[in-house]
Formats: structure tokens, C-alpha cells, sequence
């Protein structure tokens, strides 16, 4: 039997969000493969999401404390060579802008030969101007350094083309869209729903979307889009998520005067018995990297609407197939949309139908074999 190779993921943390539910799925899978010995670096504990091997916590987590954040960045700079040298590990997969921004500064500066693989999962462009000069640095410098990279992985090729276009090496450049778990979700979408939930599902149509509340999944534009749905459908939105943006939110509810009619579920260990039970799934956002949860959407065998926005939902929805695509922050195009799929019961079984057919193709099992395939490309020459 050959030796294991030993492969040493890079994550900012395990708890909630895209990333983090990604690197507990493909270290699922890769598990189930047999082939290598993973481990994962986290920044900070949080144990939202399992990880099928070690875990390594660095605590070094950021900070708004400028010396603090100094000194735990050149934490995580040192601790990254040391653990990857001491564990004679074969490839370091860094899965994230900041755990590819650190691993990228720790080779150049300690001259690590092992092999490493850089991952982008969203828009740099729109992230550095929601994140500022601080960003804007990062994303400097991993450009300057991205040759000690060996390859540079995307989760959609929005991503890949961006890239190219801030000066990535584009021969370094390589798209593999994200993984999701279809047999987690058939057994979670199953489960039933709070009895005190149970009349909205009977008695109106419910829209549900399930994000992050922040600037990037652009809510305000879902809730104006509703406001004039609801004069025509007797409707309701249900919002699974939390986040920095909630009390705003909650304030052009109440402003609209749709406070009976919008329901702020906080964040949900699990969304998909929602979206299953649902008339129709909506992703408002302004950017995303990929849109992972419409896919998931799609394997609840609810409808999808999602903003046409950079990068993956055209990646992923076949406009008028399996899902619908609408200009980015347009109200009056999305609630056109949400009433036709809502008042068209054939459009709805269409794009329900069709949507789980598609997502398949992201089905975790497939998507780490494209991993093992890059992991191998890396690790042979």
C-alpha cells in the first residue's frame, strides 16, 4: 500500500460560513478517498463545522488592536512554517484571500520548499472596497508574491478572470466551483418545521433566502422587492441568518410597514427544511464568489431567483432553465420575477425540477476528485 501524502490546509476558522462549510465537506470526501493524511491550521476555534482530520488551532485571531493584530499576524506567519516543516507535510492547500495572504509571506520569508496552492473565494475587487487600505495592502502583496504559489485556485472563473486581469500568473490559474453535500441535505431538508411556523407554510406563498446579513448579500434590495410583491400575493419572507446589518434591516421593515409580513429567523443550524418547504428561494446579493447556497437551494427542490451579480449564479443557473437571473440591485425587476414564479405554478415545477437535475453536477463527491486531481498535478511536477 502506498504512503499517504500529507496535505496541510490553511483556514481562517471552522465556524459558520461558505468557506468554512466547504473545507468540512471537501475534507470529508478527501477522507473517503484514502489518499492523504489531512490536517487543518485555523486561525481561531470555533466548531461550527467538523474537519475530517487534525486541527491545529494557531489563536491568533485578528483584532481592531493594531499591536495585537501585528503580533498574531507574525504568529500565524511563523507558526505556519514551523508546524508545516515539523510535520514534514507534502503540500500546504491555503483556502481563503487571508490564509493565502499568510502562507504566500511565510514561504517567501522562511524559503519553504513545500509546494502551495492559493484559494480565492470571492471577488477581490468588490471585497477590498468593502474592506479598505488594509485590503487593498494584503491584495498587493499576494500579487507580488503569488509566484511562490505553485497553483492559484478559484471557486468560479469570474474569480479566474479577475485575477488574470489584477496580474495573477494565468498559467498558475485553475477554476473549480464548489462542493456541496446533496446526501446531508436530503436527510436535513426533512426535518420538520417549528409548529408555530407551520400556518405561514399553509397559508401564504414564503419566500426564503438564507445569508450572511451584510452589505454584500444586499437584503435591502429583497425587502423592497417583497414590499411590492406582497400587495399582489399574499406572501410572507422569512430571512435565516444574522449578522452586522440586522438592526438596519429590521428598521426598513418597520419602515415599510412590513413587520407582520417579514420574519427575522437569526442563524439556523439548518436552513434547508425551510427552503424545501418554501415557494420560492431568492439570493439578493450584490457579489458573491460563487453562491453556494443556491445550489443548495436547487437540492431542496425549491425555485431560485438570484442576481445575475459577479461572480457564479450565471455559472450555475441556466436563466429560464433552472433557475431565473435578475439585474443586480433592480426592485422592480425581482419582484416582476418573484410574482411570475409565484403566480405560475408550471414556471415554478420547471425551474424545481430542473434546478435539482443541476445541482448534481456540484455534488461534493465529483468536486474532491477535482481536488485530488490538482493535489496530484502539484505533488508529482
Amino acid at each position: 500500500m502506498s504512503v499517504k501524502k500529507k496535505i496541510l490546509f490553511v483556514i481562517p476558522n471552522l465556524g459558520r460560513g461558505g468557506i468554512q462549510s466547504l473545507s468540512s465537506v471537501v475534507s470529508k470526501y478527501l477522507d473517503k478517498l484514502s489518499k492523504y493524511d489531512i490536517t487543518a491550521i485555523v486561525f481561531r476555534e470555533e466548531n461550527n463545522y467538523k474537519f475530517y482530520g487534525e486541527v491545529i488551532n494557531l489563536n491568533a485571531p485578528s483584532s481592531e488592536n493594531s499591536f495585537i493584530m501585528m503580533k498574531n499576524s507574525l504568529k500565524k506567519i511563523r507558526l505556519i512554517n514551523k508546524i508545516s516543516k515539523k510535520g514534514n507535510y507534502d503540500l500546504i492547500y491555503a483556502s481563503s484571500r487571508i490564509p493565502a495572504f499568510f502562507s504566500l509571506v511565510s514561504k517567501f520569508l522562511f524559503r519553504n520548499k513545500i509546494p502551495l496552492i492559493i484559494a480565492y473565494h470571492n471577488t477581490i475587487v468588490m471585497k477590498n472596497r468593502e474592506l479598505g487600505i488594509k485590503a487593498k495592502i494584503a491584495t498587493f502583496i499576494s500579487r507580488k508574491l503569488s509566484n511562490y504559489a505553485d497553483r492559484v485556485h478559484s471557486v468560479s472563473n469570474g474569480i479566474k478572470n479577475e485575477l488574470e486581469l489584477l496580474g495573477f500568473d494565468k498559467n498558475k490559474l485553475i477554476t473549480i466551483h464548489n462542493a456541496v453535500d446533496i446526501s446531508v441535505i436530503e436527510k436535513m431538508k426533512n426535518e420538520d418545521i417549528e409548529p408555530e411556523l407551520k400556518d405561514i407554510f399553509q397559508n401564504y406563498k414564503v419566500i426564503v433566502t438564507a445569508v450572511r446579513l451584510e452589505p454584500q448579500k444586499n437584503l435591502a434590495l429583497l425587502i423592497k422587492a417583497f414590499n411590492r410583491v406582497k400587495d399582489k400575493i399574499k406572501s410572507k419572507l422569512l430571512i435565516v441568518g444574522e449578522g452586522s446589518l440586522r438592526e438596519e434591516l429590521e428598521g426598513l421593515v418597520n419602515d415599510l410597514k412590513l413587520h407582520n409580513d417579514v420574519r427575522f429567523m437569526g442563524w439556523r443550524r439548518n436552513p434547508f427544511k425551510y427552503i424545501k418547504n418554501s415557494d420560492l428561494f431568492v439570493l439578493s446579493s450584490s457579489w458573491e464568489g460563487f453562491g453556494n447556497i443556491i445550489i443548495e437551494a436547487m437540492a431542496c427542490g425549491a425555485p431560485v431567483i438570484s442576481t445575475d451579480c459577479p461572480f457564479g449564479p450565471n455559472e450555475i443557473i441556466n436563466n429560464g432553465v433552472d433557475g431565473i437571473l435578475v439585474p443586480v440591485n433592480d426592485p422592480g425587476r425581482l419582484a416582476d420575477e418573484i410574482i411570475n414564479v409565484l403566480s405560475n405554478k408550471k414556471l415554478s415545477e420547471k425551474l424545481a425540477k430542473n434546478g435539482k437535475e443541476r445541482s448534481k453536477h456540484f455534488e461534493a463527491g465529483n468536486i474532491a476528485k477535482e481536488y485530488a486531481e490538482l493535489f496530484d498535478e502539484v505533488l508529482n511536477g
